[in-house]
Formats: structure tokens, C-alpha cells, sequence
């Protein structure tokens, strides 16, 4: 009887110990790892001190590749290979990408940079004095006649040149191909002939000059300053003097203009148009 007592007892104390819960669920035990400062909805890797409503994670949807900081509708950084064709690729990054590829080499100012021309005996409105020449009438056509009137550089003033230039043949790769058949000096009204006088149309671009052998010298009539594509917008304007070898001694054709000179070429009716009181660099001229 004792021993069936104890027995009783035990088991009793068993059922009362599964008891000890207050009827709750098993599944309802609370944690216990969870320090008392943090709230009870906080993300579980977020330390108690920080925000959070701070995102962690980009979105499910957003570009794997994308920083968090960059907007999710912004470009791709690499444009698909058709795309990259219908963008110019030498326009400067700081011009719009639908103005012409020529206008964004065009300096602002320019051209404002117009200085006044050398000296020289022409009228205020751009005539000059009657110098004695002969003109002709060039001939026009397939190979019009190219017939120039130029001053002298500052060293020879009250001297004027004319020259008569024929062409010869015109070839695709090479441009046209002139001949002088004459050429005359005016010094204070007394014209002399010139001999040696070699005139050249510059290629395809024209880019024309013309070798004067004066004075033991040769001066080089060229240009100083070329527009697009490297070509030239007005008639010559500038001197290189060369020794009779043709090497430079001072190169007044630079950007600077150091040795400036004045042409025009004689119009199709045989007058001589007004002189440039100014001078203004060409339109997309790098230097301008």
C-alpha cells in the first residue's frame, strides 16, 4: 500500500510540472536572446541604435548593376552597338549633339578679332591710287583667268603688284595647275615689269600662293589663316621672305599675321575691287 502511494505521488508531481506553463502554447515562448531596448518589430539585424526605416537592401527589381544613389529610369552606361551609330563621335562633349560638327569648332568671339591692316596708300573707302597698271579683262570659263592686285609689305610703301595667272589643266587629286604670263611692279607710280614671278592654286582647296623674286629676296604670298576643312576664305594676305633657295629667313604667315599684305582679285569686268581696310580671320579657324 506504501508503495503504491509513492508511486501516486510521483505522478502527480509530473502532471503538475507540465502544468507549470499557464495553459499557454508550446509555440508562444517568448525569446530570450532579444535585448529590453529594442523593439519588438525591428528588423532582426539592425542594431537597436540605428533608424529603421534606413533601407539595407536595393529593391528586388533594381539593376544589378546600378548604385543605390542613381535614379532607376537613368540610362545604361553602355548604349547598344546600333544606338552608338546614330551618335556623332567627335563632337565635343560640351555641344548639343544636333549642332553641326562644324559650328562647335567655332570660337565664340570669333570673328571678332578684325585688326586694322598694314598701312598703305588706299582711300578711306577702300580704293587705291591710280598705280599705272594695265588690267585686263579676265577671261572666264572652265579655266577662268586669275589676275591679282597686291600690296607691298610695310618695308616698300607706295609699291603695288599685278599679276596675270592662265590655267594650264585641272586634275582631280591635284587641283588646277596655273602659269604667270605676267607680272608688274608700280613704285610711286612707275610700273616695271617682273620677271620670275611663279603663281601656284594650292590644290584641291585652293589654297593658292605666289613667289615674288624682289630685291635678292623672294616673298611668298600665302595665307595666314584657313576656316574648315584647312581652306582659305580670302585672297592672300600675308609674306614669308625666302632666299633665292626658297628657305624661309622670317615667316610672316604665322597666326599672328607678323608681315600682313592686302590682294584682290580682279573682278570679271576687269575693275579692281575696294581694298579690306580690315583684317578677320576665317570662320572655324582653330587659332582664331
Amino acid at each position: 500500500m506504501h508503495r503504491s502511494s509513492g508511486i501516486l505521488v510521483v505522478v502527480l508531481l509530473a502532471l503538475a510540472g507540465c502544468g507549470s506553463g499557464e495553459g499557454g502554447d508550446a509555440g508562444d515562448v517568448p525569446a530570450t536572446d532579444v535585448p529590453a531596448d529594442v523593439p519588438a518589430d525591428a528588423p532582426p539585424d539592425v542594431p537597436a541604435d540605428l533608424p529603421t526605416d534606413v533601407p539595407i537592401d536595393l529593391p528586388a527589381d533594381a539593376p544589378m548593376d546600378l548604385p543605390a544613389d542613381v535614379p532607376a529610369d537613368a540610362p545604361p552606361a553602355d548604349l547598344p552597338e546600333e544606338t552608338m551609330e546614330d551618335v556623332p563621335q567627335d563632337v565635343p562633349l560640351d555641344v548639343p549633339p544636333d549642332l553641326p560638327e562644324e559650328v562647335a569648332d567655332l570660337p565664340v568671339d570669333a570673328p571678332g578679332d578684325a585688326v586694322e591692316d598694314a598701312s598703305t596708300d588706299v582711300g578711306p573707302d577702300g580704293t587705291a591710287p591710280d598705280f599705272g597698271f594695265d588690267i585686263r579683262v579676265p577671261k572666264q570659263g572652265e579655266l577662268p583667268q586669275i589676275d591679282y592686285v597686291c600690296t607691298f609689305p610695310a618695308a616698300w610703301p607706295r609699291t603695288w603688284l599685278y599679276v596675270q595667272n592662265d590655267g594650264v589643266s585641272c586634275g582631280m587629286m591635284v587641283g588646277c595647275q596655273y602659269a604667270n604670263v605676267g607680272a608688274w611692279v608700280s613704285v610711286d607710280g612707275a610700273v616695271q615689269a617682273l620677271a620670275g614671278v611663279v603663281y601656284s592654286y594650292g590644290g584641291n582647296h585652293h589654297n593658292d600662293s605666289m613667289q615674288v623674286p624682289w630685291q635678292g629676296q623672294v616673298l611668298n604670298y600665302y595665307h595666314s589663316s584657313f576656316g574648315w576643312g584647312w581652306r582659305k576664305c580670302q585672297p592672300m594676305d600675308c609674306v614669308q621672305v625666302m632666299d633665292l633657295s626658297q628657305i624661309v629667313l622670317d615667316d610672316g604667315c604665322t597666326p599672328d599675321r607678323t608681315i600682313p599684305v592686302t590682294c584682290v582679285e580682279v573682278d570679271p569686268t576687269g575693275a579692281v575691287p575696294a581694298f579690306p581696310a580690315t583684317f578677320e580671320k576665317c570662320p572655324g579657324d582653330p587659332n582664331a
